[in-house]
């Protein structure tokens, strides 16, 4: 419901080749989902999030190569 409908600002995501961070912004809180590291690269520009007039936010990640990823993020050392 804080998502609204994604186009004032309380969506923000954020790419970059080893990470992916989604903000929504609420009137009291903010929730952050953070994927970091993940296990292989992406490719930031080709990467995109939409809201739905359900509320549901999606993510697409465009892998940069055509691996299978058996896990979305990488284990700490």
């Amino acid at each position: 419901e804080a998502a609204g409908d994604g186009k004032a600002d309380q969506v923000k995501v954020s790419f970059s080749p080893r990470s992916c961070e989604l903000r929504i912004h609420a009137e009291k809180l903010d929730w952050v989902l953070d994927l970091n590291p993940l296990y292989y690269e992406i490719a930031p520009d080709e990467c995109k999030f939409r809201v739905s007039q359900s509320k549901r936010i999606t993510l697409t990640l465009k892998k940069k190569e055509a691996y299978t990823w058996l896990k979305l993020l990488k284990p700490d050392a």
